[in-house]
């Protein structure tokens, strides 16, 4: 709570902004305490494509130009990576507590852990830019990291009652790990819904998506 705290404190978080900066610094300075080496990766110029649903057009293609930049820590062994991101950046005018200031909090605390027991398996903590202007962050990032990534999980939207939505599951997602998810969900006495269309969208127009996992998924 104490992160979450402090990044709500900083304000709105829109691109390019003195939020986004100072949620930036904050982010490395926590990083930096725990002894882990963050990397700046400049996001710069970014073509995001247009999302066209059933012939309807939901975005036209366009370019976005940002000085915000991705924040990542690796963690453990070489090889593949498990990501999991968080974006800083919110829409004008919110503080972004839930979207996404509690991500982030939860992110800087497994950096915490993993600093202290690195895992046997390579992680990758990315903290991504612009994601509320088109997933501009994760876009880059997706050709940043390429084959480097094994799994990518966007965390997004936490911090509220109820159930926990799957939102965006890839095509790559099969029987064996949604099995595997439900018996996690049952150790840890949590309910998991994957609402239909969250379901067909993600798995079949990727370009419509709605988190940073969104890039991620079009990759094979």
């Amino acid at each position: 709570m104490s992160h979450v705290r402090a990044i709500t404190d900083i304000g709105p978080r829109p691109k390019d902004s003195d939020g986004t900066r100072a949620a930036a610094g904050y982010i490395e300075d926590e990083l930096d305490r725990l002894g882990l080496v963050a990397k700046r990766l400049p996001v710069g110029t970014v073509d995001l494509p247009e999302i066209r649903v059933l012939g309807r057009l939901y975005r036209a293609a366009h370019r976005v130009t940002t000085t915000d930049p991705n924040i990542v820590v690796r963690i453990g062994p070489p090889g593949p990576a498990l990501l999991l991101m968080a974006h800083y950046d919110t829409v004008a005018g919110s503080p972004g507590a839930s979207d996404n200031a509690v991500a982030i909090a939860l992110l800087l605390d497994l950096a915490r852990v993993l600093a202290i027991d690195p895992p046997p398996q390579p992680v990758l903590l990315a903290f991504t830019a612009n994601e509320e202007i088109g997933l501009v962050g994760a876009e880059a990032l997706a050709a940043q990291l390429g084959d480097g990534v094994a799994f990518a999980i966007a965390l997004d939207l936490l911090g509220g009652d109820g159930r926990l939505a799957i939102n965006g599951a890839s095509e790559l997602i099969g029987r064996a790990e949604l099995r595997w998810l439900a018996h996690a969900a049952d150790r840890a006495g949590v309910k998991i819904s994957a609402p239909p269309a969250h379901r067909v969208v993600s798995r079949w127009w990727p370009h419509a998506e709605r988190s940073d996992h969104g890039p991620f998924t079009r990759r094979g």
